[in-house]
Parts: C-alpha cells; structure tokens; sequence
C-alpha cells in the first residue's frame, strides 16, 4: 500500500496548496515614446511546509503515529520601484 504524503494530508485537512503561494505583485503598463511597456511586479516568496519542525514538501512521505505539519504562507510581491526621469 502506498504511504500518505504531505500532500495527500493537506488535501484531505481542506487545504489548497495553492493558498498559500505568494502571489506576483501587480504589474503596470506604461506608454513610452508611442510604445506600452509592460513592468512586471516582483515575484513573491513562496510558502513554507514543515514537518516535525524541519523543511518539506508535497510529496514528502508521512509515517504513521503522528506527525505534524506546519504550513507557513508565503508572501505577496510587491510592485516595482517608482520611475525616475532623466533630465
């Protein structure tokens, strides 16, 4: 029988993984000499899972008799840095 996973524990608890990502920061559009320039927001940081206090992930695999997991969310980016003309 194949063991549990990470994973597999959050799905059944009724968590998302995707949840917990950071999310990008928002990204602006702007019109420079006739053209859209696209400037992205900076990425975010992704979330943390811990099991029994130390780094895991999705597929890491459980034993039984209790193990506990943390899952610490990640943060959002932010967006970019004001622009600054040259003069």
């Amino acid at each position: 029988m194949a063991s549990s996973t990470v994973g597999d524990s959050l799905l059944y608890a009724g968590i998302v993984p995707g949840e917990f990502a950071g999310r990008p920061g928002r990204a602006y559009t702007v019109e420079l000499n006739g053209r859209c320039i696209p400037l992205p927001g900076t990425l975010g940081r992704p979330a943390a899972i811990l099991k029994n206090g130390k780094a895991a992930g999705l597929d890491t695999p459980l034993r039984d008799g209790g193990d506990q997991i943390t899952v610490l969310r990640g943060k959002a980016g932010g967006s970019r840095p004001a622009l600054r003309s040259r003069n």
